[in-house]
């Protein structure tokens, strides 16, 4: 999963709104805002052109219109000369809306009002915190990079993506502990927004509400799972093939059937397949007794690479090459054009999973194996 709930690029992008039966009052004062300044509400749903107001000279501004159910947006203060600064989200929703604070910094805009932006603010708070946390580690990474002083990034990368997943995992939790709510669909929508696992996302959409489910976003994420599914292999059969093992022994893909199998392709000179492989490591030895295995489809080219790092990772499952490198058929066959790739594959030699890293690999066997 990415870090995508912060990107203001992605937030500023998308403009939205439907007109319907539920009023909303929004009200403002800024205590940085100028006499002038231009508020920007850019909402997310639908198509409708954004709504700009104007700050008064006590930085006050107001916005007024209806909606068919709570919808996000985001808010925008455009600066005369500066361009697009402080946005945030919060939820126009029936009833009047309050924001007060200041422009400035992340934490500058506070947002009261109905049912759903109290939750919004529960979601912006998880998501505040790690961003705190998650900045200067980044800061740190790109400064490192651009003085090509790399020998000492892993600590940092580590301890990256450990925040990052554990926001993530706090993320999924508050979705998965609000099946009625508006806000939990949004950034349910956002998290698997460009995700291919169609498995996870029916998963959360299945526990949802059927009010929420017809809501604009719900109809979001199964449209997002409609279209993975149609125009990806979830649900075909596998591909057979037969490649040797290092000790030049044949398997064939079709000779594991009956057992839930991971094909995974990486290779010993893959940087990200080597970090993610203690994750597959961890993945396959909670699973390995119930049913499940793993075939390893490398893309290396020299075998004594290709074996050291099987043991070097501790890769403990069945591995097959042709050591043609992009060059094999197999990764042809399955539409393979980088890798870490996977497909995970049921008890029928069906796909109904790809490309699962981390607790998402983790998360979907779960879900599959009782």
């Amino acid at each position: 999963m990415k870090q995508f709930f912060l990107s203001i690029a992605f937030i500023t992008a998308l403009a939205a709104c439907n007109k319907g039966k539920n009023s909303y009052t929004i009200t403002g004062k800024l205590s940085n805002l100028k006499s002038g300044n231009a508020v920007i509400l850019q909402k997310w749903a639908k198509e409708d052109k954004s709504d700009t107001a104007y700050a008064d000279k006590d930085g006050k501004f107001t916005f007024t219109g209806s909606v068919a159910e709570p919808t996000p947006a985001s808010l925008v203060i455009a600066s005369t000369g500066q361009g697009l600064s402080s946005p945030t989200i919060l939820f126009l929703e029936k009833g009047t809306i309050t924001i007060g604070g200041t422009t400035e910094g992340i934490n500058g805009l506070i947002v009261t009002g109905g049912t759903s932006n109290q939750e919004n603010n529960t979601i912006q708070n998880i998501l505040k915190s790690y961003y705190s946390q998650m900045k200067p580690l980044g800061d740190s990474l790109q400064a490192k990079m651009a003085n090509k002083d790399t020998a000492n990034t892993q600590p940092l990368e580590a301890r990256y993506m450990q925040l990052e997943q554990n926001q993530n995992n706090e993320v999924m939790r508050f979705i998965e502990s609000n099946t009625k709510s508006y806000v939990a669909t949004f950034y349910a929508y956002l998290f698997f927004n460009n995700s291919n696992n169609a498995v996870a996302i029916d998963g959360v959409y299945s526990k949802l509400d059927k009010t929420i489910q017809s809501s604009y976003f719900g109809s979001k994420l199964k449209e997002i799972s409609d279209r993975i599914k149609s125009a990806d292999v979830i649900g075909k059969p596998a591909p057979d093939f037969t490649l040797q093992t290092p000790d030049n022994q044949s398997v064939s893909l079709s000779s594991l059937k009956g057992k839930y199998v991971l094909v995974d392709f990486w290779a010993s000179w893959c940087g990200p397949c080597r970090k993610e492989n203690p994750n597959v490591v961890k993945a396959f030895n909670q699973f390995k007794d119930k049913n499940f295995t793993i075939l390893g489809v490398s893309l290396d080219e020299d075998k004594t690479a290709w074996q050291a790092a099987i043991a070097k990772d501790k890769l403990t499952w069945t591995h097959v090459s042709d050591l043609k490198g992009w060059q094999s058929g197999v990764a042809a066959l399955y539409h393979v054009e980088s890798i870490p790739a996977n497909f995970l594959l049921d008890k029928e030699g069906k796909i109904v999973a790809k490309d699962l890293r981390g607790e998402d690999l983790i998360n979907t066997l779960n879900s599959l194996i009782k």
